[in-house]
């Protein structure tokens, strides 16, 4: 919700993947994708680091850590195969 503020774009609480699906579409109608998918990446690298530094933190935690980044990375790779064409149209 805050990229969307952020690129002046109103969107309605719902859950993360509509409310990623319609941030993405409407960037897009509005010409600013490039710009949501790299806000969205910058985000995501932060909660990558931070997944880093708690797993650093609390070594009982590393699996589900783990399991987190690895979700946030296939997130990634996701935005990147939407840089190059909409697959939610």
């Amino acid at each position: 919700m805050h990229i969307a503020k952020q690129l002046g774009i109103e969107m309605q609480m719902n859950t993360r993947e509509l409310q990623i699906k319609e941030l993405l579409n409407t960037a897009y109608d509005k010409d600013v994708l490039t710009q949501a998918i790299g806000m969205l990446n910058n985000l995501i690298d932060e909660r990558i680091q931070a997944y880093h530094r708690l797993s650093m933190d609390y070594p009982h935690a590393r699996g589900i850590l783990a399991k987190l980044a690895q979700k946030a990375t296939g997130t990634k790779n996701l935005l990147a195969r939407e840089s190059r064409g909409n697959p939610y149209e």
